[in-house]
């Protein structure tokens, strides 16, 4: 596999998972309400909060790589039915726009806030090694393993700064609209992978 496919694997699976992050995408969009700057910051520390959460789930997958690969079929299975259950639990996921509340304070509070936020979310690190085995990536190097969590951050970020691009363009209004679609669409993405997940393994 090429260090291309590794990074665009990557873009794709922190673009995939940080869109629309509803509670973190709320709050972007409140803080870009307020300057620029505290919504890119704000982006910026969610897609920072990915790419630890990314690291932890490439590392777990490489220790359990030899279990892993004695029980292929299997981990495939589970890993296809956490697909389509985050997809579900994504898809009706909502969130008031009123419940999230901005944060007062400098820029690198926010920064720090909104990182910690972030990684509260502990099941973000099952929905990436759920989509690592989906994606059925294998590492022979570190390199590879440090190529592919950049592409998961930038991934993360390009969604992120998209947000913040759009919220200024459009009305807030709008702006909520298209970030509810969206947690559908991306649902309804999330649990098709899941699907095709598990029926790749009648076509292997």
């Amino acid at each position: 596999m090429s260090y291309l496919t590794f990074i665009m694997k990557g873009i794709v699976a922190g673009f995939t998972l940080a869109a629309p992050g509803e509670a973190i995408g709320f709050l972007e969009i409140k803080e870009t309400e307020r300057s620029i700057a505290k919504g890119i910051m704000t982006g910026l520390a969610a897609a920072s909060a990915d790419f630890l959460y990314g690291v932890l789930a490439v590392l777990l997958l490489i220790l359990c790589d030899p279990f892993l690969s004695n029980y292929q079929t299997a981990s495939i299975i589970i890993g296809g039915i956490f697909l389509c259950g985050f997809g579900i639990e994504r898809f009706f996921n909502t969130l008031s726009f009123s419940h999230v509340k901005s944060i007062d304070g400098s820029i690198k509070k926010i920064f720090f806030t909104t990182f910690i936020f972030t990684l509260t979310n502990a099941s973000t690190i099952l929905e990436f090694i759920a989509l690592f085995i989906g994606f059925d990536i294998e590492f022979t190097g570190y390199h590879e393993l440090l190529i592919f969590v950049s592409g998961v951050f930038f991934g993360s970020l390009i969604w992120w700064l998209s947000l913040s691009i759009i919220d200024k363009v459009l009305k807030k209004r709008k702006t909520q609209k298209i970030l509810c679609f969206l947690n559908y669409a991306s649902g309804f993405a999330i649990f098709s992978f899941g699907l095709y997940t598990l029926t790749r393994l009648f076509f292997n």
